[in-house]
């Protein structure tokens, strides 16, 4: 068996290599030879392995620390179909191990080395002896002052502490930490105690506060009873104020979130002189650019101003607009409406729809003075119809413009303009005639 180093590499010799007639071969390369780590399946060696033929079959093999990267037993054979040659086995053991058990120049035993005597360390004295005698030396100096301590000491704890008497603290020694909390009571306060100053709150004071000098920074909370009167500014008042009897001289700082309600108005308190110049016109911007879809009571004139509907016009003609497609599907939806072109083509203009198409999606208008076009945008705002005229009692006194038509006859008294009138195409129907109506005078 061969001690070998882990992860060093290693020459060992191996062989004879023998034919199947028992010849000694001279030709065996490294390739022939395989390695097996602790019982484990024989393993090509490293690349770097090199195998050279010495004599009569013997061959020096040059491991590399990759072939000894494992410590435990290892055996290097021959693995070839036809040439045998003996197993060499081998025991890989650790470094700091090795090099403790030899010593590379003398190949054999050495004197103590490595991690485990830098670990230990050279004595500090002569020897580890006179070490040791040292530490006992100091360790009875140490026991020596222990035990006088231990005289000094009582005999016994109260409730885990030393039960003694302070004779003196050091300046500053007693701090705000050391206090515990409601350590000072009344019984600890002599009556001719002066407190300069209070920082904090003051739960509360019994008796008579006969004065106070300088400001009082701020109280919080209710102060109960009469204070006949305070001298200096008083800082702040967290909390309620019961009453104020008489005026608060000087400016208020400050006035709580909605601390002025409508009752704290007097009646006709804002006057004109009051209001800002620049109030008005905030408020008329706010009435202009108030949406109409938030004020649509019915009557109201939000109402009538609201916003049918927008979008943009598919088509356009010279009477006509088509609306978006998803306008109304119902007829005369938006008859009596005014359609106002907002965006593109035809800008600015206005016309009342005189009859609508659900299906076509087709408005008619009056002619416009632009037509209309793709995407032109366009508002529909309500109008409402103009109520038909049942019956006119007494006399009218004129009409401008066409009359559209005259559903029942209209019968006149006296007719003194006789001029500028016309009958239309067969307007005198046979039933028109009184008989005996045309006489020989009628005829030319």
């Amino acid at each position: 068996m061969v001690i070998v180093r882990q992860s060093t590499a290693r020459i060992i010799m191996v062989g004879p290599v023998l034919d199947a007639s028992g010849v000694a071969v001279t030709s065996s390369v490294v390739g022939d030879w395989k390695i097996s780590k602790n019982g484990g399946i024989p393993a090509a060696l490293n690349a770097s392995a090199t195998l050279t033929h010495r004599h009569t079959g013997n061959y020096s093999l040059s491991l590399t620390a990759t072939d000894l990267d494992t410590v435990g037993q290892a055996e290097v054979a021959i693995d070839a179909t036809v040439n045998a040659s003996p197993i060499k086995a081998l025991t890989v053991v650790e470094e700091v191990v090795y090099d403790a058990l030899f010593v590379a120049a003398a190949g054999g035993y050495g004197v103590q080395t490595g991690d485990a005597f830098a670990r230990l360390g050279a004595p500090a004295g002569a020897s580890v002896s006179a070490d040791i005698a040292a530490v006992k030396a100091e360790t009875a100096t140490i026991l020596g002052d222990t035990n006088d301590i231990q005289t000094r000491l009582p005999a016994a704890l109260v409730t885990g502490r030393m039960d003694a008497s302070v004779g003196a603290m050091a300046t500053g020694v007693l701090t705000a930490t050391a206090i515990a909390a409601d350590a000072i009571t009344d019984a600890k306060v002599a009556a001719d105690v002066t407190i300069a100053s209070v920082t904090g709150a003051v739960g509360s004071v019994t008796g008579a506060v006969g004065s106070v000098t300088g400001a009082v920074g701020s109280v919080t909370g209710n102060v109960g009873g009469t204070v006949a009167s305070v001298v200096g500014a008083v800082g702040s008042v967290t909390g309620a104020v019961g009453s104020v009897t008489g005026n608060v001289g000087g400016s208020v700082a400050s006035i709580a979130a909605a601390g002025i309600t409508a009752a704290s108005f007097a009646a006709d308190a804002i006057t004109a002189a009051k209001v800002a110049a620049d109030v008005g016109v905030e408020i008329a911007t706010s009435v202009w650019a108030e949406l109409t879809s938030a004020h649509v009571v019915s009557g109201s004139f939000g109402q009538r101003l609201g916003i049918i509907r927008a979008g943009a016009a598919q088509a356009g003609a010279a009477t006509t607009i088509t609306l978006d497609a998803g306008a109304s599907a119902v007829d005369d939806f938006y008859k009596t409406n005014f359609v106002f072109i907002t965006a593109g083509t035809g800008v600015g203009q206005q016309r009342i729809v005189t009859a609508y198409n659900g299906t076509t999606k087709v408005a008619t208008v009056a002619a416009w003075v632009t037509n209309p076009a793709v995407s032109s945008g366009f508002v529909l705002l309500p109008f409402g119809a103009i109520p038909d005229v049942g019956t006119v009692t007494g006399s009218v006194g004129s009409v401008s413009g066409a009359v559209g038509s005259v559903t029942s006859p209209v019968t006149v008294g006296t007719n003194n303009d006789k001029t500028g009138y016309a009958i239309g195409t067969g307007g005198i129907a046979a039933a028109a005639y009184a008989v005996g109506a045309v006489d020989a005078a009628a005829l030319a």
